[in-house]
């Protein structure tokens, strides 16, 4: 069965209602991290460790780092850790921040 010129025309509207709330979506994500003020490659505190921000996640409304932790011989690991809540930048925590 051949689609008509009508469900041809409803499936090109659908294809873009769902590209726009792909891009909403995506906008809203952007939008929850820029709010963490962390940027990739900050330094922060987590439950008294320090780790390097590789990633920052979001998803229906939480967000998460993902951070390597500060070895004993004080470089970063590769081990990748999620960080909850609770994680402070670093510089913060030492009184640094403006």
């Amino acid at each position: 069965m051949e689609r008509t010129k009508h469900e041809m025309a409803l499936m090109s509207q659908i294809a873009n209602l769902e590209k726009k709330l792909r891009d909403k979506k995506q906008e809203l994500h952007d939008e929850r991290v820029r709010q963490t003020g962390v940027n990739i490659g900050d330094i922060v505190l987590y439950l008294g460790e320090e780790f390097r921000v590789v990633g920052i996640e979001a998803l229906d409304g939480i967000t998460w780092l993902t951070g390597n932790p500060r070895k004993k011989n004080g470089e970063f690991g590769n081990a990748v850790r999620n960080l909850y809540s609770g994680w402070t930048l670093a510089n913060q925590a030492k009184g640094d921040a403006p």
